[in-house]
């Protein structure tokens, strides 16, 4: 480690537990000043806060994001914080972005889709085109005025086009998001794409919880059940189109399982790119797998069908994957999930489409039952012939 480098860590360092000392001297007065029990207390909690030069007024005008640290702003800020929602930032996220703002490093990221080769079980690797590194070749950027690799990239710290290839954030971006994730594609979406899910819309973009909310989840517990109730397990729907393939009947069960309840969209956080969601049916009372999350539709500003479409649309896909963590079992998690902006789409705007879309949507499925139906007799003539009960064509003439 250079002398330079050491310096920086220590600064670091140094910086860290300043502000861990800021954010709990602040949470502490905070959280004393609300549980306060008269306004004699207050009053003098209140004080203390606001006296000048204090560590304590800073570490609150900080917490509460006051552009002024006033006696008058303190105090009404205070007062407008309820006892039993206020629970402050989270306590790493907000140490680091006050870390970043003092040492804000730009940092080099990239996603390689292609690596050169693709294994297969049987016939060797398969030979694929190389986004790491050229075989062999010139990476110091003479050779070409465009880098060709992310490696190239890295070495002549050229990035001419921003890609998943290549592009720059920095430590104050990544304190931006409560799990301070640094992959490739997560930072994309937040940084380059800036939430959106698409570049430019006519109607402006919104957070998605303006148009629908995780519900409540009640939790059925493992164990006997004093009813039947339909189970639907993950593989009983199809991904991208939300048809229920299957369900059992149980009155017992080996895992905790979550209501459907009265919610209108059922999704699952657990592979999102499979984009397995369904318009529930409250009447059917499914339960199923803790995978499963409802989610209740604002009635005000979104159609439920819409959005049930929306979930199961290919930019809905796209934008799950760059959000979703977990190599083996990959997951969305919630709390990026209701912040994507998505277009704001007018709710007279969105039951138009409805009106568009519905009836393809019908005849989708009237043409997916007459297949289903012809496969079963396809399949039954196939076990037929094996069994040597097959028909033969003058006496199905006949």
């Amino acid at each position: 480690m250079t002398l330079g480098s050491s310096l920086e860590v220590q600064r670091y360092e140094y910086l860290w537990k300043s502000f861990r000392s800021t954010y709990r001297k602040g949470i502490t007065r905070i959280t004393s000043f609300l549980e306060a029990s008269s306004s004699d207390q207050q009053n003098e909690i209140l004080q203390r806060i606001t006296e000048d030069g204090t560590p304590e007024k800073d570490a609150v005008v900080k917490l509460l994001g006051l552009k002024s640290s006033t006696s008058d702003v303190i105090a009404a800020a205070l007062n407008k914080l309820n006892f039993e929602e206020w629970r402050g930032p989270e306590e790493t996220q907000w140490i680091f972005s006050q870390v970043a703002s003092q040492l804000d490093y730009s940092i080099f990221m990239a996603d390689a889709e292609e690596i050169g080769y693709k294994r297969r079980k049987t016939g060797g690797d398969l030979s694929r085109p190389n986004q790491l590194f050229i075989a062999n070749g010139d990476h110091t950027g003479s050779s070409s005025a465009q880098p060709a690799s992310i490696l190239e990239k890295l070495l002549t710290r050229s990035i001419p086009t921003a890609s998943l290839q290549g592009f720059l954030t920095t430590l104050s971006n990544i304190g931006k998001q409560r799990f301070l994730r640094c992959d490739p594609k997560y930072r994309w979406y937040w940084d380059q794409m800036q939430g959106k899910i698409m570049p430019t819309s006519a109607y402006g973009f919104a957070p998605l919880h303006k148009f629908l909310m995780p519900g409540k989840k009640a939790v059925i517990k493992k164990g006997e059940l004093p009813e039947e109730r339909k189970l639907l397990e993950l593989e009983d729907v199809e991904g991208g189109t939300g048809r229920i393939i299957n369900f059992r009947l149980v009155d017992e069960v080996g895992s905790d399982k979550v209501e459907f309840g009265s919610s209108d969209i059922v999704f699952s956080k657990l592979e999102p790119y499979l984009c397995k969601a369904i318009l529930n049916d409250a009447a059917q009372e499914y339960i199923g797998s803790t995978e499963w999350v409802p989610l209740d539709v604002n009635t005000e500003t979104a159609d439920k069908y819409f959005m049930w479409a929306f979930m199961i649309s290919p930019i809905a896909k796209s934008t799950f994957r760059l959000l979703q963590s977990g190599k083996r079992h990959a997951r969305l998690n919630l709390e990026d999930f209701v912040n994507i902006l998505v277009p704001d789409v007018p709710k007279d705007v969105q039951e138009k489409a409805v009106e568009l879309f519905e009836p393809q949507w019908q005849r989708m499925q009237e043409i997916r039952k007459e297949l289903i139906e012809r496969q079963k007799l396809l399949n039954k003539h196939i076990a037929d012939s094996l069994k040597g009960t097959l028909p033969s064509l003058d006496d199905k003439a006949n």
